[in-house]
This record gives structure tokens, sequence and C-alpha cells, in this order.
């Protein structure tokens, strides 16, 4: 997972560094992009989380 964040933290970067250098209209188009990466990459380390938040709530004698 932590291979995966960082190549999504470099691509991120990578996008940001384009933004600075294009023009407005592709600066938008961009910034759409990294938004959308920036949610992907939330969503999957939510996803990564889950098992774990449910394997500490249904630890034996939580609902005793």
């Amino acid at each position: 997972m932590q291979k995966k964040r960082a190549n999504f933290k470099r691509l991120i970067e990578k996008a940001e560094a384009q933004v600075s250098r294009a023009n407005e209209r592709t600066k938008s188009s961009f910034s759409t992009k990294i938004r959308r990466t920036a949610r992907k990459v939330e969503q999957a380390e939510e996803k990564n989380q889950r098992p774990f938040l449910w394997r500490n709530r249904l630890k034996p004698g939580m609902y005793m």
C-alpha cells in the first residue's frame, strides 16, 4: 500500500507541476484530474482500513 501511495503522490506532484506551467483552460482540466486522483487515493485508503475497523469491532467479548 505504501508503494501505491508513493506512486499516487508522485503523480499528483507531477500534475501540479504541469498545472503551474499551463494556461488557464488547461489548468482547470489538470485541477479536476488532481482532485479526482486525490479522491481515489482517499477511497483506497478508506477501503484498506475497513477490514481493520470491523475486526476491532467484532473482537470476542465485545458484545457480552
